[in-house]
């Protein structure tokens, strides 16, 4: 009786946290809330950088054959595509989005893996824990993007490799127990809701980011729980490519549109 209580009494306080995740699909509902004031510094070219973890080509391809994917052919057909790129190795989460921030391969950045151990410092690291997760901007010295641009605004949205940011605009709370109960398109969605706080810090700041970089984890997880053939993996995609089209509404209600150059890259 007493183990019954202490578990009815623990998810007592839990179930509301997780009521706020279940509501966090409400955002598609609604315009992206995005007013800037007068006095607010636009820079001639502003970057938001999208990087969708565990992107399969292959099936973006098909997608977009489908036109299922609005938002993103909107970025291919009035952009560049890529289509030789070259990748580091491994083409792993933290050694990727590392390579991605500093401009360097693993080899050079020293982050190896999402687990890596370093037999002649006797170094080990695991960053796919809650607790060390963040811990990777403590293993490299090589200078982000974040760094080389101290001198103007930037903004890291929930990613782990963000040193150098002038804000991170991030909320472990909600993130953290959507991704525990297995909500990961939950946590996606949460992007643009967060997207819409870079207005009120342009107008407090009176300066509009010259650097957005915008994460979005969801798509691996699935990928590695069901493959990139699966209805999951497909679901997943379509509510990125919404969650893309939310972001280019946010920007274009800044007055940004015609000044923000939208990059999507993966790992």
């Amino acid at each position: 009786m007493i183990r019954n209580r202490s578990i009815r009494s623990a998810m007592t306080g839990v179930w509301p946290a997780i009521l706020c995740i279940l509501t966090v699909g409400c955002a598609d509902d609604h315009s992206q809330r995005v007013r800037l004031d007068q006095q607010v510094q636009r820079p001639d070219v502003s970057v938001v950088l999208i990087t969708v973890d565990g992107l399969s080509v292959d099936k973006m391809d098909e997608l977009l054959a489908d036109g299922a994917l609005p938002n993103i052919r909107r970025m291919i057909d009035g952009g560049v595509r890529v289509e030789r790129a070259v990748s580091g190795w491994p083409t792993i989460t933290y050694a990727q989005v590392t390579s991605l921030l500093t401009g360097q391969f693993p080899g050079h950045h020293g982050i190896l893996g999402n687990k890596w151990f370093d037999r002649y410092s006797l170094i080990c690291r695991d960053y796919a824990t809650m607790r060390t997760y963040r811990h990777t901007d403590r293993d490299f010295t090589a200078s982000t993007l974040y760094e080389r641009l101290h001198d103007r605004m930037t903004v890291s949205i929930q990613c782990a490799v963000r040193r150098g940011a002038t804000r991170i605009v991030d909320n472990w709370a909600r993130s953290g127990i959507g991704w525990f109960f297995g909500m990961f398109d939950a946590v996606d969605a949460i992007m643009p809701i967060r997207f819409e706080k870079i207005a009120p810090l342009a107008n407090r700041t009176a300066v509009w980011p010259v650097l957005i970089h915008a994460y979005f984890p969801a798509l691996d997880e699935i990928g590695h729980r069901h493959g990139p053939d699966s209805a999951q993996y497909r679901e997943t995609l379509i509510h990125v490519d919404r969650h893309i089209g939310r972001i280019r509404e946010a920007v274009a209600s800044a007055g940004m549109a015609d000044r923000t150059w939208m990059v999507l890259v993966s790992d």
